[in-house]
C-alpha cells in the first residue's frame, strides 16, 4: 500500500520555498511514513523567469504581427483586424 501526499509550505521567517512530500507504505506488516522536504526555491525562480520570458516573447510577437518592421507603423493585418472588430 502506498499513498503520496504533497504540501507546499513557505514559512514567513525564511525565504525558502519547500515541498513537503509524505509517503505511507508497509514494511514487515507495519505502516511506515516517510517524509521528504526538498528546497524548491531554485525551481520556483526558474518557473518565474520562464513565465517572464514567455510573456515578453508573446508581447514582442504581437507587436511584430501588427507593425511594419521598417517604419514601425501599423500594418495591413492590424487594419484588417480593427475593421472586422476582432
Amino acid at each position: 500500500m502506498s499513498a503520496t501526499t504533497t504540501y507546499r509550505w513557505k514559512p514567513k521567517s525564511t525565504s525558502a520555498d519547500v515541498e513537503f512530500v509524505s509517503n505511507v507504505y508497509m514494511v514487515d506488516g507495519m505502516k511506515v511514513i516517510q517524509c521528504n522536504i526538498p528546497d524548491i526555491t531554485e525551481r520556483k525562480e526558474i518557473e518565474e523567469r520562464t513565465r517572464r520570458v514567455t510573456e515578453n516573447l508573446l508581447s514582442s510577437l504581437r507587436e511584430q504581427a501588427n507593425h511594419d518592421q521598417l517604419t514601425g507603423l501599423f500594418n495591413r493585418r492590424y487594419l484588417t483586424t480593427v475593421c472586422r472588430g476582432n
